[in-house]
This record gives structure tokens, C-alpha cells and sequence, in this order.
């Protein structure tokens, strides 16, 4: 074999340079043709190992390759999740759990006297509503009623008036009806064959002080009663009298608000259980997760003292 490994070729008796009458080529023996076969068969093996060789060596630098990458990444992902898991730690020390386990059980004193408080206030409000109907009811017949009156002191007015032209044109004078009748009682007394005491007298003139008081009291009627009723109490009016100043604004204003409100934190304290029960689910799982992830812990360490050495 020569230096490269490779073996030589085996000699070939070469032609004769005498020319056309050399003697024709001499053909190979067996040994020499086994010989030469055998030569090639060895240059093959050899040539074949050392490609084998370079790419054993290529196949195992790029698995070399292969594995530091996914090292690489392994220890990448290992960093990130030390990371995320001290994040973790440090959120889990804010508490956050216990201030809104704190916070549920505020709630839980807080709602049992606020849905006392509501129910109070919303009988109150009912009552109030209720009060409010019964009197919203009573105002036609309480304008009704004022209209008859009016009606029943115009209808005096007119009998008084009457009477007082009736006895002026009688006596053959004029003057109000307090006067009128003390004059015609006057005239039938001085009249009376029989005599008049001090009583009659007196008795006369208590029923003219009496007639000619009732003017008057119509007058104040319809000024200090009737009036207001009227102009005040009792119109009909949009946004006038008990109806428009008192009655719609306190319904519109302040009950019904406050009716609604009042039914809203009813409700609320009423499904506070219910809708506080996700949040004590979520606290519960929370505390659950948090225990495995404690024991895990605990695991390891103990996974980590039984591994070292004893000194």
C-alpha cells in the first residue's frame, strides 16, 4: 500500500514496442487476477471506514449541538419559572386572602342590622304611602265639601240680604240687618197692648246682636276658611294645594326613592350569602392549592437532606 492508505495497482504486463509482430498479450493467471481483486476489495474497506469515521463525527457533534440547545433552553425555562415562582412568594406575602376574608366578614356583621334597619324604614315608608293614599282619597270630597259650603253661605248671604230689604222697606229705612231687626222688634213691641219687660227687651235685643252678627261670620268664613281651602289647600291645579306642593313631591321626591333604595339594600343583604359564595369558593381553592404547594415543599426538602452526604 502506498502512504495514503491505498493499495497499489497491480502490474500489468505492458505491450511489446516491437509493433505489429510483437507477440499477442499474455492472458492473467488466476493467482494474479485473485491477487488483483483482493487489492481493490482492501482500497474499498479502507476508503468506506474513513467515511464512516467523519460522519460518526458529524452525527455526533451535531447531537452534541442538539442537546446544549435544548440544555440551553431547559436552563432558560428553569430561570423564568425561579423567577415567576419568587414572584409568587411575594405576592402570596401581601395577603390578600386574609384582607378579603376580612373584608367578607365585615360584611357578614355589617348586613344582619342594615337589612333590620331597611326593613324598619321601608314599614315606615309603606305607612307614610299608605297615609298619603288615604288623604289623596279624601281631597274631591274635601273640595266637595268646600263648594257646599260656599254654596250654603251664598245661599244666607241672599236670605240675610232678603230679609234686611224685606224690614228696611217695612220700617221705611235703610241700615244693616242688625239694625233692621232691632228696629222691627222694636216696632212690634211698641205695639203690645200688654206691656214689654226688661226681659223681652233683653231677648230683643240678644237676637238683633245675633242677626247682625251673622255678616260677619260669613265674611270670616269665606276669608280665613274658604279662601285658603280654595286658593291654598284644596285646588286642583297641577303643582298647587296639598295635591301639587306636598303630596306628589313627597311620593315623586323622596318615598319612592327612598322605597327603592331601601328594597335594593334589602335584596343585597337577603343575597349576600349567595353572591359571596363564589368569592369563599375561590378563597377555599386558593387555600387547598396553596396546602399542596406546601407539601411539595416540604417534600423536597426532605428530598434534599436525605441526599447529602453525612459529614
Amino acid at each position: 500500500m502506498s502512504e495514503a492508505g491505498v493499495a497499489a495497482p497491480v502490474p500489468l504486463p505492458e505491450p511489446s514496442e516491437a509493433g505489429p509482430q510483437a507477440s499477442p498479450r499474455r492472458p492473467l493467471t488466476r493467482r494474479e487476477m485473485v491477487t488483483a481483486l483482493a487489492a481493490g476489495g482492501a482500497a474499498l474497506v479502507v476508503t468506506n471506514a474513513g467515511t464512516a469515521l467523519v460522519s460518526g463525527r458529524i452525527s455526533t457533534a451535531i447531537a452534541n449541538r442538539r442537546a446544549q440547545v435544548k440544555i440551553d433552553d431547559l436552563q432558560a425555562k428553569v430561570a423564568r419559572l425561579e423567577k415567576q415562582l419568587a414572584l409568587y412568594e411575594d405576592m402570596e406575602r401581601i395577603g390578600l386572602d386574609k384582607l378579603i376574608r376580612a373584608i367578607l366578614e365585615a360584611y357578614d356583621r355589617f348586613w344582619p342590622p342594615v337589612r333590620a334597619t331597611a326593613g324598619l324604614l321601608l314599614g315606615a315608608v309603606r305607612t307614610t304611602e299608605d297615609a298619603l293614599s288615604h288623604f289623596e282619597l279624601k281631597l274631591p270630597t274635601m273640595r266637595s265639601t268646600t263648594r257646599m259650603l260656599a254654596d250654603l253661605l251664598t245661599g244666607m248671604e241672599a236670605q240675610i240680604q232678603s230679609a234686611q230689604d224685606t224690614l228696611n222697606g217695612l220700617l221705611q229705612r235703610t241700615g244693616p240687618i242688625g239694625e233692621a231687626v232691632r228696629g222691627f222688634i222694636t216696632w212690634l213691641l211698641n205695639r203690645n197692648p200688654f206691656g214689654i219687660t226688661d226681659t223681652v227687651r233683653e231677648a230683643a235685643d240678644r237676637l238683633s246682636a245675633l242677626v247682625a252678627g251673622f255678616p260677619l261670620l260669613i265674611s270670616d268664613v269665606r276669608k280665613r276658611l274658604l279662601g285658603p281651602l280654595d286658593e291654598e289647600w284644596l285646588p286642583s291645579t297641577a303643582g298647587l294645594g296639598l295635591q301639587g306642593i306636598l303630596f306628589d313631591p313627597l311620593r315623586s321626591g323622596l318615598l319612592t326613592p327612598l322605597r327603592t333604595h331601601l328594597e335594593e339594600i334589602d335584596n343585597a343583604a337577603r343575597n349576600w350569602e349567595r353572591d359571596s359564595a363564589p368569592i369563599r369558593a375561590a378563597l377555599a381553592e386558593r387555600e387547598r392549592l396553596r396546602a399542596e404547594i406546601a407539601q411539595l415543599e416540604q417534600e423536597e426538602r426532605y428530598a434534599e437532606a436525605g441526599g447529602r452526604p453525612h459529614g
